[in-house]
């Protein structure tokens, strides 16, 4: 930037409630218009940084959504099966980080009307999705658990993933016992909620395949939209996997 250019910025950071600014880490001190330099002038701004990987250790790596997905594991636990990491359909990171932002910027803005002093908020994309990961961070520490591809399965929960049916796949959620029983009845198959395999969530979960091969030779009968309106009487969360559930 020139002397100008970089007057006008100073300028209207001096004039502002909030500045963000996404520069590698450094970049704005080099210029005059970090924090700090700019704090001392207008103690009530709050700035937030946006990063990569935070001011230490990778500050100067390129932050990337698809190669945070790849460093954090997220793509280790999504695709269709084992030995196929795939990246999610959208750049999530991004949007997960975008969020902590504005909770940061909001407490620091809650923390100068106390104090009558603005704060530099930083986030970064890699402890962003980590905060993400919640679920699998905690299986493993907790009990050991190292998360692997389940395609749309849930690594705990069964039914809870994409049905064939005789037309379009259906999304079923099922989150307990009387939700089993009450799709089991739709699909004219109540015997199955007292079998020893299936009887309980646990039982189900290890035993998923069997189960699905049992529910998809019933819903093979039918087309999605038929199950919709059986599954939506009955109280269970189902949406057709091809568009928006009607």
């Amino acid at each position: 930037g020139t002397a100008d250019g970089l007057a006008q910025a100073r300028d209207l950071a001096l004039r502002a409630d909030v500045l963000v600014e996404n520069f590698k880490p450094g970049g704005l001190d080099r210029l005059g218009l970090g924090y700090a330099d700019l704090s001392a002038v207008h103690p009530r701004l709050v700035m937030c940084s946006i990063s990569g990987f935070g001011s230490g250790a990778g500050a100067e790596l390129p932050g990337y959504d698809l190669l945070v997905q790849a460093m954090v594991g997220l793509m280790s636990v999504t695709g269709p099966g084992p030995g196929h990491p795939t990246k999610v359909g959208v750049a999530l990171v991004d949007v997960v980080t975008g969020l902590h932002a504005v909770y940061g910027i909001l407490a620091a803005l809650r923390h100068r009307d106390v104090t009558g002093r603005g704060q530099h908020v930083e986030v970064n994309l890699l402890s962003s999705l980590l905060s993400a990961m919640v679920n699998q961070s905690a299986a493993y520490v907790a009990a050991g658990v190292v998360p692997g591809i389940l395609g749309n399965d849930h690594p705990s929960i069964t039914p809870y993933g994409v049905h064939a049916t005789a037309d379009r796949p259906l999304v079923l959620a099922v989150g307990n016992d009387r939700q089993f029983r009450a799709l089991l009845g739709v699909l004219g198959r109540p015997e199955l909620a007292d079998d020893e395999r299936f009887s309980t969530n646990p039982e189900r979960v290890a035993h998923r395949d069997e189960l699905r091969a049992l529910l998809e030779e019933r819903l093979r009968h039918h087309g999605a939209d038929h199950w919709y309106a059986g599954l939506t009487a009955a109280g269970i969360q189902r949406v057709v996997a091809t568009g928006a559930a009607r």
